[in-house]
């Protein structure tokens, strides 16, 4: 599902929501409520605000992918978060020198 939203006569924002098809019917009040959800930011709320950035990490021995994960700065679906940025499955093992990306603050 594409969501497009137009807050200023230059600017178009654009979400696109992906879903298993079998999934959509049950994620449509969760899409909704996410594009309801989006607003503009105050300038005084910008500047307290910074940004997280994308980093390269080069996997150890011993690293597992909860470990890693761990390290990025969110309070909840780290482990689902990281999988999604390296396009992996909970079953893709983590090589030692591999790598990876993570968010950091």
């Amino acid at each position: 599902r594409l969501v497009a939203i137009r807050l200023d006569p230059r600017i178009v924002y654009r979400f696109l929501f992906v879903s298993a098809p079998n999934q959509t019917a049950g994620l449509r009040d969760g899409f909704q409520r996410t594009t309801y959800s989006f607003k503009m930011l105050s300038a005084a709320d910008a500047a307290k605000e910074e940004p997280h950035k994308v980093r390269l990490y080069q996997v150890r021995a011993g690293d597992t992918v909860e470990k890693v994960a761990a390290r990025m700065p969110f309070d909840d679906h780290k482990v689902d978060r990281f999988l999604v940025m390296n396009g992996m499955t909970s079953r893709d093992p983590l090589k030692p020198g591999t790598l990876v990306k993570i968010v950091d603050d």
